[in-house]
């Protein structure tokens, strides 16, 4: 099973037994937002997907730059923010239950300029 078998699998379970949600993804995490919206019913469970994917556009996204630009409270920075659109989107009858997810992936790339990227290079 390789790395897109694994995101359609979660796509899958995301539409499957999610309630209505707003998501937002980051950094090569984009992947995610196309492997949702191609699911049976993801129209029922996306309210609104978002990609800031340049640093600024994250830092503007947030309204500030994370100390770290993949990490944990990223992650919880992007789905906090994502919840208050789902919020905002949801038509009254469907405010509960809600989510919203954030997601941020950077490549990890060997290749990629001279960066140093330490620890986990993705977080959900």
């Amino acid at each position: 099973m390789d790395a897109q078998d694994d995101l359609d699998t979660l796509a899958r379970r995301v539409v499957s037994h999610c309630p209505p949600m707003a998501m937002v993804v980051a950094g090569a995490a984009s992947s995610a937002i196309q492997s949702i919206l191609r699911q049976p019913g993801a129209s029922q469970v996306v309210l609104d997907a978002q990609i800031p994917y340049s640093r600024e556009a994250l830092g503007r996204y947030l309204g500030r730059l994370p100390e770290s630009l993949c990490s944990v409270e990223t992650a919880r920075l992007l789905a906090w923010r994502a919840w208050n659109n789902a919020w905002q989107i949801a038509p009254a009858d469907k405010k509960k239950p809600l989510r919203g997810g954030g997601l941020h992936r950077s490549t990890g790339n060997p290749t990629a300029p001279a960066r140093h990227r330490p620890g986990p290079h993705g977080h959900l």
